[in-house]
């Protein structure tokens, strides 16, 4: 074969290398393709490291919120006891001092029951429950305790009740009395005597 023969088929040999060549650059071009699209289905389907960051936060954040319901469930807990303490420290002062206020301290008991018919009695405790309202007594042990003198107390709020009845009922009566004997003490009289006469002899 002759030099001029070798370098016309030389192009034709060259194209023939490059073809497989360029086969292999587009098949690693069609697998790199098909990994990206592997990758990107593997991406949605699991999700990335800052999806797992993002769910740790919004945990913390939740657990966060959570703290802070339950501080403030506790701080309000903490002023229904304060205040049903105190309310109760008014009760028992106004039972000890009813004698010495002539029974008006006891219009306290009367404005505590009513007020624990409109708020409840986490902040106004039941009768007899107010002697065990103490810090560090829970409701539940308030009651229990004051249970065993409820029956008693009651009964002491129907005889107080009753005698403060017939104090209020003198004091209007008695002056009233005494006006019309000044008025009329002729007539007094004689009422006055028909009924000690009447009540001598039972007629």
């Amino acid at each position: 074969m002759s030099i001029d023969e070798q370098l016309m088929r030389a192009p034709a040999i060259t194209t023939e290398k490059e073809q497989p060549d360029s086969q292999a650059d587009e098949s690693a071009e069609r697998s790199g393709s098909l990994r990206e699209q592997r990758r990107g289905g593997a991406s949605d389907e699991y999700p990335p490291d800052n999806y797992f960051a993002a769910m740790y936060g919004a945990r913390l954040k939740n657990r966060k919120e959570q703290a802070e319901k339950a501080k403030k469930g506790a701080s309000w807990q903490s002023f229904k006891k304060s205040v049903s303490s105190g309310t109760s420290k008014l009760l028992v002062s106004a039972w000890r001092n009813i004698l010495y206020t002539f029974g008006l301290s006891f219009f306290y008991v009367y404005g505590h029951l009513v007020l624990k018919n409109i708020f409840g009695d986490d902040l106004f405790a039941p009768l007899g429950s107010e002697w065990a309202d103490k810090p560090g007594i829970t409701k539940e042990q308030r009651d229990r305790r004051g249970a065993k003198i409820k029956t008693y107390e009651v009964m002491g709020v129907l005889i107080v009740s009753l005698v403060l009845l017939v104090a209020i009922l003198s004091a209007f009566i008695i002056p009233a009395l005494i006006i019309e004997v000044i008025k009329n003490p002729l007539r007094s009289g004689v009422m006055l005597l028909e009924l000690f006469w009447s009540w001598i002899t039972g007629e």
